[in-house]
């Protein structure tokens, strides 16, 4: 989720402060927020009911925070405390998600770049599912086969992906 309107001076005046932070920093959906406090996990995210326990207008009751202890992996004094706990001006709770943060940044730097080489091969790949469809069961099999075995590493994800779409394509062979 993105929480980027959540800002921290908002955050900074709130009852708890460091519960809001790992929200933020951890990017959790409130779904999943209200799911570990034992609520409906089919909220919407902008949920008033579960908004107001995280803002602090309404109780949050102790099941509810063993939960969100639980979902965070900190201390109930930490979450709770009324005071953004910072190393120097930035929050703790930056820290404890920023490897994660980096590996998602990167995760969908790839899958964009994957997503545009998709984009790219298209008339390639159409050129491919033709022949695919020329081929009987057992000359495709071996085919994809022999593919998939002479794939270097580093493209075999983005080639099964490519697979995939043709296995459909073969599939809906005869509803043209």
């Amino acid at each position: 989720m993105n929480y980027d309107w959540l800002g921290y001076d908002v955050i900074e005046k709130s009852k708890y402060p460091n519960l809001l932070a790992e929200i933020k920093e951890s990017g959790y959906s409130i779904c999943t927020v209200s799911d570990h406090m034992g609520c409906n996990p089919h909220v919407s995210e902008d949920d008033p009911g579960t908004w107001n326990k995280l803002l602090g207008r309404q109780g949050i009751t102790l099941e509810e925070s063993i939960g969100l202890v639980r979902l965070f992996n900190v201390s109930y004094e930490y979450l709770f405390a009324p005071h953004l706990e910072k190393v120097g001006a930035v929050p703790i709770a930056h820290f404890r998600w920023y490897k994660q943060i980096q590996r998602k940044k990167a995760e969908s730097q790839l899958y964009m770049t994957q997503q545009e080489l998709y984009i790219h091969l298209i008339p390639e790949i159409a050129k491919i599912a033709v022949d695919c469809r020329k081929r009987d069961d057992i000359q495709y099999a071996e085919w994809k086969r022999e593919t998939l075995a002479n794939t270097p590493d580093c493209v075999k994800n983005f080639m099964e992906k490519v697979m995939v779409v043709l296995d459909d394509v073969r599939n809906t062979k005869g509803a043209e």
